[in-house]
């Protein structure tokens, strides 16, 4: 078992791909924060002896329950954390290429975030979630001088020397509850390292419509963190 690799990933009700994405997986130790899901996927999970499961009483947000992920897997020790969806939207077998893709720059610019982009292949169609991460992408490329193509990808191999300075930094919490902690994250690995790789991924789309709280909650993160960059 890779215990230099820890994959994190939130659950809830996802019974129906956590079987897949787990199998997937392999021997990769895992760390499940499942939100009490009704439908049994947390007693799924924890059925995998390569899986730890962190069972909350409740859904209490997308960006808490990686944090909590995060911080279980650092203690750990791992030198990559690997963080992806449960609802099969990413491949597994992809773990080793972000992993060699991290591995691959230690010698060149030292640890740095590598993050999947769903926007070098050409999608069969956009959901609600693509289309408010090329509108958060502009912004930030635009107004926080961040180059990135995709910044909402939930499919990001972390080096612990990265992201441990960053959640410990003042207790770190994220302000956004739900997918827009992903650009909260990624602004702060551009802050630390100013150098981020993007690399391809194959992205299973599904038909997410566009949530109008989804789409303020990004709009208002990169407005927070505007007014930040602004002040600094």
């Amino acid at each position: 078992m890779n215990h230099d690799v820890i994959i994190v990933m939130a659950t809830y009700n996802e019974a129906d791909n956590i079987r897949q994405v787990l199998d997937g997986l392999g021997d990769y130790p895992v760390v499940v924060v499942d939100d009490n899901s009704p439908d049994g996927t947390g007693d799924i999970a924890a059925s995998y002896e390569n899986v730890t499961l962190i069972r909350r009483a409740g859904k209490m947000g997308l960006a808490s329950a990686y944090m909590y992920g995060f911080k279980a897997a650092l203690k750990r020790r791992p030198q990559y954390v690997v963080q992806m969806d449960a609802g099969l939207t990413h491949d597994p077998a992809n773990v080793p290429y972000l992993v060699a893709a991290a591995e691959g720059m230690l010698d060149s610019v030292g640890n740095l975030l590598v993050t999947g982009s769903r926007f070098y292949y050409p999608l069969p169609f956009l959901n609600g979630r693509t289309i408010i991460s090329l509108m958060a992408a502009w912004i930030m490329r635009n107004l926080l001088n961040v180059p990135t193509r995709d910044a909402t990808c939930g499919f990001r191999c972390w080096p612990a020397t990265l992201l441990r300075p960053i959640l410990e930094s003042n207790n770190y919490q994220t302000r956004a509850q739900g997918h827009a902690f992903q650009i909260e994250m990624l602004y702060h690995a551009w802050q630390r390292r100013k150098t981020i790789v993007e690399v391809a991924i194959e992205y299973r789309l599904t038909n997410s419509s566009l949530k109008p709280m989804e789409l303020m909650e990004a709009l208002q993160t990169c407005w927070t963190l505007w007014r930040e960059r602004r002040r600094s």
